[in-house]
């Protein structure tokens, strides 16, 4: 891979981490390995102080999308205990 294409999947993933993607998704957005970006990380040091700092201002924004897509969200977790097919909530 030339340095060019290097460069520009790292801005990806930077802005894909800073846009609330989670590791593996940045990386995927980029069209690398998961792998390949942790390497990146441990190998540059800039590329691992800017993903950092990407990756700390999509925090909300992966919170949120974490909270959305909980499935008990809105209710209380099941305790497994309850009648039939009506499960009974935490109180």
């Amino acid at each position: 891979m030339t340095t060019t294409k290097r460069e520009a999947r790292k801005e990806i993933a930077i802005d894909q981490a800073a846009a609330g993607a989670t590791k593996t998704a940045a990386a995927r957005a980029a069209g690398i390995d998961c792998r390949t970006l942790y390497r990146w990380r441990l190998q540059d040091l800039d590329f691992a102080m800017d993903f950092d700092v990407a990756w700390t201002t999509g925090a909300k924004q992966r919170d949120y999308l974490a909270w959305l897509n909980h499935p008990f969200r809105g209710r209380r977790p099941p305790t497994g205990q309850g009648t039939r097919a009506i499960p009974r909530y935490a109180r």
